[in-house]
């Protein structure tokens, strides 16, 4: 263990650890990483590891599309080719709601951000 590190990292749960990849792949070497129990042990380990999609927030479409690029191309990203994320592959879900005075429909909402942000997920 080094006497100093540029960046320490509190908790090894999928937040701990995405900032520490992060952190890593954008060129900090010195970094510690420090968890009390088990790697993913806590409330990550009870996880459904669902990637949620159907957001009507622009910026949160975004970050969903960039979740699922990143399990599609997970062994590239560790530049590893027998690295495996457990990801099975996608499913969709259509809810429909109706329109009211006060609230669009759910077709209205997903054509417009669907027009908006046609391809960001992948």
């Amino acid at each position: 263990m080094a006497d100093s590190y540029d960046a320490v990292v509190i908790g090894g749960g999928v937040i701990g650890t995405a900032t520490l990849f992060n952190l890593m792949r954008l060129g900090c070497r010195r970094a510690l990483l420090l968890e009390r129990g088990e790697l993913a042990g806590g409330a990550t380990a009870k996880s459904s590891g669902i990637v949620r999609t159907h957001y009507s927030v622009a910026p949160n479409v975004a970050i969903a599309g960039a979740s699922l690029r990143m399990f599609d191309q997970f062994s590239g990203l560790l530049d590893d080719p027998e690295a495996d994320a457990g990801w099975y592959g996608r499913a969709t879900s259509l809810w429909r709601r109706r329109a009211t005075r006060h609230r669009p429909s759910s077709r209205a909402v997903y054509s417009t951000v669907s027009k908006r942000w046609r391809g960001t997920l992948g």
